[in-house]
């Protein structure tokens, strides 16, 4: 009888295991699981030169320039806290803390090659970029924390929205 509730016991135990390795299994087929697990690697990689075809406003990485045709999108972005993650207590932590320790928050707060360069540049960091940033690149754009760019600019290629003019 001991030898019989043992055998069910761990049957179960092996059913039970194989039922949520199932239902909590990564999708590997799935082409929008692949897209987003390359999408957010971090830390993200430069967005490089745009297209010679792009308009200083299609190159830009600034939410601003954004909303000359994502009006209601940039609103949204303004009002929520994506707009605020480089704000004075986060500005104060990059002179407090060292370099390798912001980098890591910098992977949220303003993930952008580009921002995590100019802030390098601001804050004399070693290894910082001696050359100004192209002009696609705002001088202030460290600044303004979790940009439309960081979703939806990666490299260069543009993951947008509709237009709402």
């Amino acid at each position: 009888m001991f030898r019989w509730m043992t055998a069910a016991l761990v049957l179960v135990a092996v059913v039970v295991g194989l039922a949520m390795t199932w239902i909590w299994r990564e999708p590997a087929g799935d082409p929008v699981a692949r897209f987003l697990e390359r999408h957010w690697d971090k830390p993200l990689v430069a967005q490089g030169t745009p297209p010679e075809d792009f308009s200083a406003l299609e190159a830009s990485l600034s939410p601003g320039d954004c909303a000359d045709c994502h009006a209601q999108q940039h609103q949204d972005w303004s009002e929520s806290l994506h707009s605020q993650t480089m704000g004075p207590g986060m500005l104060w932590q990059t002179r407090a803390l060292a370099p390798a320790e912001i980098a890591k928050c910098l992977d949220c707060h303003a993930p952008l090659a580009e921002q995590k360069a100019l802030l390098a540049m601001e804050l004399e960091w070693p290894g910082a970029p001696t050359t100004p940033p192209p002009d696609y690149v705002a001088p202030d754009l460290h600044r303004q924390g979790l940009v439309c760019a960081a979703c939806h600019v990666q490299p260069v290629l543009r993951h947008l929205p509709p237009v709402s003019r």
